[in-house]
């Protein structure tokens, strides 16, 4: 069992995910929320559709929390930085694609923000690569091997 939850929130109205702090750091863990059975810890799982589940809900919560980085949000139900930790940790994930989706959800939190209004930015997860160029400027890299593109447009300054 997890020492202290830190977060606690409802995804798929099945299942509780939380954020803990254990004696090997931060993780993400779930629950069902009617309380039946244990306690799992997707970022520890030996599954890697486990880790990977868990990273595109850690990718959904972004998305979250990106839209209050460029404008103010009533009541923001979730932060940045425990977001990043436990993104960066997945980065590590032995499993290259969990890594790489884990790398790319970082980067687009990390870009999301007022002061790069103006700007898009290309993600290579695959060489943990990210290009800034201007909003409607050239994209610089391309290719099979590029994951996403994103842009902070103008209208957020």
């Amino acid at each position: 069992r997890p020492r202290s939850l830190v977060t606690l929130l409802g995804l798929d109205g099945k299942h509780l995910v939380f954020r803990f702090s254990s004696a090997g750091g931060f993780g993400l863990g779930w629950i069902r929320a009617d309380g039946a059975g244990d306690t799992q810890h997707l970022l520890e799982s030996k599954n890697p559709n486990d880790r990977m589940e868990a990273v595109r809900w850690l990718g959904d919560i972004s998305r979250t929390v990106q839209a209050c980085q460029l404008r103010s949000c009533a009541s923001p139900q979730f932060h940045a930085e425990p977001l990043r930790e436990l993104l960066q940790r997945a980065v590590r994930d032995k499993n290259v694609a969990v890594g790489d989706l884990a790398f790319q959800h970082l980067a687009t939190l990390d870009f999301h923000k007022k002061e790069n209004a103006g700007y898009c930015e290309e993600i290579v997860p695959a060489l943990r690569l990210v290009e800034r160029y201007p909003f409607g400027g050239k994209h610089w890299i391309g290719g099979p091997l590029n994951g996403a593109s994103t842009c902070v447009g103008p209208a957020h300054t």
